[in-house]
């Protein structure tokens, strides 16, 4: 499994990067050949409006998937959310969830959470690095 970097943060051993509460998540996979897969299954609560896209293919009207050589780049309605790019060995992920109304995104150096910042973590896990709650139930 390759490792995702996200921001400054290295994620080893984790095909899932986050998980908004149990069910949401945003997952990064390669196939056979290295070709990157993305899948995203987030809900309206907590975020403004539903989201999804399984392996490559968007199921949300206003989303498009473009699916090059080495990257994967998730737009809605015209605003990236998620772009993954193979470079060596490693998958390097940008988030930006704002469009759905979550204050989670990612920019070079780290990675936002509401008013955390994540940066310089290297993180091993064999399920979920980052784990989110809304705290409903």
């Amino acid at each position: 499994m390759s490792p995702i970097v996200l921001g400054t943060n290295v994620l080893i051993g984790s095909d899932t990067p986050l998980v908004i509460d149990t069910s949401q998540a945003i997952r990064v996979t390669t196939d056979e050949r290295g070709t990157v897969k993305v899948s995203a299954n987030i809900e309206a609560p907590p975020a403004r409006r539903s989201f999804r896209i399984e392996s490559n293919v968007a199921t949300t009207e206003g989303a498009e998937v473009e699916v090059m050589a080495d990257m994967v780049r998730v737009r809605l309605n015209g605003d990236s959310v998620i772009e993954a790019r193979r470079i060596g060995d490693s998958i390097h992920l940008m988030l930006d969830l704002r469009p759905l109304g979550l204050s989670i995104y990612s920019s070079e150096d780290a990675l936002h959470v509401g008013s955390s910042v994540l940066v310089g973590n290297t993180i091993r896990t064999s399920g979920a690095a980052i784990v989110l709650s809304t705290g409903e139930r």
